[in-house]
């Protein structure tokens, strides 16, 4: 009685389709990888930035696009790209797809391990004339807890700040919000930014860095530090927020949107404290987006199961290898 009873259980089971039947998936996937081990930059807390392009093919392959990924790795480290490119270990910032590339800013830091590495503005003027949203990009680099791991498993991390997500509101803007310097601690984050005067409500919402702060060697840059500029605060403890508050004094402001700005006698002022300044030019040698240079054979395993449907288990590398290299010249 309990075999038969065991017997009908297990058929039950069956017709159900409990039993995941296993199928296999295979994918092809396109890079472009640097022919050169040299970082598109080094930075002081010792990280090298890398990139590479992630590159998507049209089903008859005659259209390819390409798009930048980057890549922090412990100086003079040589990325090693196959794990890289199996486990995603890159960050796209969303940088404009026809040149990739950031535009330097003035940084000053002061017990961080972040570094600036630069600015870009995501282009909305098709939406709107001169409207371009801008964005601060930083590298994030613990030597000392690297130190503690491998050399194969040294990484950093890259993320950006979203300035214009709480920049003010403009009718007629006839030039770009450009961050003009970026102040980092352990516990906030100050950007110094050079506004359109549609946007700024009153001359008494400007600030002058070097009243507020203390910089090494300040004569180096004496133009940006004395400038008056609007400014923008981030807490650094808000690590679930990249959208830095507005500093303002307009009661209306602060009444009304209280989330998006912030009074000047809220941000704190470090004045005892001294910033290192560091002007990082970023090295972008490319004149023309690449063409993928590297292809890579994936596959996974799909657990097909009529109660849940399918899922998915992590990509397998099945091997890479080189292909002919060509540009993609601008339109």
């Amino acid at each position: 009685m309990k075999i038969r009873l065991s017997f009908i259980l297990c058929l039950a089971t069956l017709l159900q389709g409990c039993v995941p039947i296993p199928t296999r998936n295979t994918d092809e996937k396109y890079y472009y990888l640097p022919t050169s081990n040299a970082p598109l930059h080094s930075y002081s807390n010792g990280a090298d930035l890398h990139r590479y392009f992630d590159c998507y093919r049209s089903l008859d392959g005659d259209r390819e696009t390409c798009h930048p990924q980057y890549v922090v790795v412990e100086h003079g480290d040589k990325p090693d790209w196959q794990p890289i490119v199996l486990n995603h270990d890159a960050v796209n910032l969303r940088l404009r797809d026809d040149l990739p590339g950031f535009k330097p800013v003035l940084s000053a830091y002061s017990g961080t391990t972040r570094r600036v590495v630069g600015r870009w503005e995501e282009d909305r003027s098709t939406e709107k004339p001169n409207d371009y949203f801008p964005n601060v990009a930083f590298v994030d680099y613990d030597a000392a807890a690297n130190k503690k791991l491998a050399q194969a498993e040294r990484r950093g991390g890259m993320d950006s700040i979203d300035i214009w997500f709480n920049e003010p509101w403009c009718r007629y803007r006839s030039k770009p919000t450009l961050p003009m310097l970026v102040v980092e601690d352990e516990s906030s984050t100050w950007i110094f930014v050079d506004m359109d005067p549609a946007c700024q409500s009153s001359a008494a919402d400007l600030r002058v860095p070097a009243d507020m702060m203390r910089f090494d060697r300040p004569e180096r840059f004496a133009d940006v530090l004395h400038k008056p500029m609007n400014l923008f605060y981030l807490p650094r403890r808000d690590t679930d927020s990249r959208r830095p508050r507005f500093v303002t004094s307009d009661p209306v402001r602060l009444k009304n949107r209280p989330d998006t700005v912030i009074a000047p006698e809220h941000v704190p002022v470090p004045a005892e404290k001294v910033f290192n300044l560091e002007y990082n030019e970023f090295h972008d040698p490319l004149d023309a987006m690449p063409a993928s240079n590297f292809q890579c054979n994936f596959s996974k395993i799909l657990l097909v199961q009529w109660v849940v449907g399918w899922v998915d288990t992590y990509p397998t590398l099945d091997g890479c290898k080189s292909i002919a290299a060509r540009l993609q010249h601008k339109k």
